[in-house]
């Protein structure tokens, strides 16, 4: 979780500097701040989000740790 939350420090980062230096991002959904507490908590592969969001390639952890919790309800 830790590293997790560097990794998404850091892109929140890089796209804040984007903004302010105006580089163009492709893509510039994938920064939407309403899809930024269902990353924080792992939660992004649940379809919190209607895209991917942030760090994306973390959807495998995020479907990972729902497992875990639907684990004690099956």
């Amino acid at each position: 979780m830790p590293l997790h939350w560097a990794t998404l420090s850091f892109v929140i980062l890089f796209a804040t500097a984007s903004v302010a230096l105006r580089i163009h991002i492709n893509n510039p959904e994938v920064f939407e701040l309403r899809c930024l507490p269902a990353n924080a908590l792992l939660l992004h592969a649940t379809g919190l989000c209607p895209h991917p969001s942030f760090n994306v390639l973390s959807w495998s952890i995020s479907a990972e740790m729902c497992m875990y919790l639907l684990t004690p309800l099956l």
